[in-house]
């Protein structure tokens, strides 16, 4: 039996304890840190951390399966405005990311 208008409730009270995904959020931020700290760069301001933190949400975190042997194995972020660093990844504006 279908209910028309479709319904949903909430089946068990929210927490507001830390899930998944703000653990990965978290751990692309220390890898885009560790990265350009690497070459002694430090130009990672609150605002383009914010920028490739969405990046990361609306593109690589939705689409990434580790489980997937045909998925995707690099991944690019789009760095505006830092010169080339190819000792890093990031080539004409964007960073390179690997599985």
């Amino acid at each position: 039996m279908t209910q028309r208008p479709f319904r949903v409730e909430e089946c068990s009270v929210g927490t507001g304890a830390a899930c998944g995904a703000i653990y990965l959020d978290q751990g692309f931020e220390n890898l885009l840190r560790k990265r350009f700290e690497e070459v002694g760069v430090h130009l990672l301001d609150e605002k383009r951390l914010a920028d490739l933190l969405r990046q990361f949400d609306s593109s690589i975190k939705r689409q990434f399966n580790p489980y997937d042997s045909q998925a995707e194995t690099d991944f690019e972020v789009s760095v505006a405005g830092i010169q080339d660093m190819p000792q890093i990844g990031l080539r004409d504006g964007y960073l390179v990311l690997s599985k």
